[in-house]
């Protein structure tokens, strides 16, 4: 809470205070040319994230989504990718996985070649496995091409195997309802 707060005021230079802040932050120095103030942006929501202030962290990684919409040059998308990314991962932490998932969807219909494309598939797939989504976790799972790609297909097929266990359960997209009744359905009584 000091870093953050010292942060706010502008004490980059404390010794203690750039250091915590430089391991807190992630990689945003990777975003090459970005200017000062949109780095800075990034950071504090990095920081407030890893703090637990999930709710501030959202609130700050909405300017750099709307950066990026407005001037789509490389620096602000891959901050725009980072920011969408870590907005995912303060969703999952404060368990609001359907959220989580909206956001790691709508990274995959923007950013289809990604660079965190496949950090995102396991994302999703955990946020699906969490809320009982086996066969969909899967099959995000299965389109991971990285080199967790073998551990990948591993997951998939014991998610498959928990998936043919576990009673069916409707998918959040959909609002299916289950094929099969509920274990404990009572039979209709025969008209005899």
């Amino acid at each position: 809470e000091q870093t953050v707060a010292l942060d706010q005021m502008g004490d980059r230079s404390a010794p203690h205070v750039a250091k915590r802040i430089a391991i807190l932050s992630g990689p945003y120095r990777s975003i090459g040319g970005a200017e000062r103030a949109a780095k800075d942006t990034l950071q504090r929501a990095r920081v407030l994230q890893l703090l637990g202030q999930w709710t501030d962290a959202i609130g700050a990684f909405i300017p750099i989504h709307q950066a990026a919409a407005a001037h789509g040059t490389a620096n602000n998308l891959r901050a725009t990718e980072l920011a969408i990314y870590w907005t995912a991962a303060t969703q999952y932490e404060n368990q609001d996985y359907q959220a989580c998932v909206g956001t790691l969807n709508r990274y995959l219909k923007d950013y289809p070649l990604g660079n965190m494309r496949d950090a995102i598939l396991v994302r999703v797939a955990a946020c699906l496995s969490v809320i009982q989504q086996y066969e969909e976790a899967a099959t995000f799972l299965g389109q991971v091409e990285g080199p967790q790609r073998w551990r990948c297909l591993l997951l998939t097929r014991r998610l498959r195997e928990i998936a043919a266990l576990a009673p069916a359960v409707p998918s959040p997209a959909t609002n299916e309802v289950p094929s099969t009744p509920a274990p404990d359905a009572a039979p209709p009584a025969s008209g005899n």
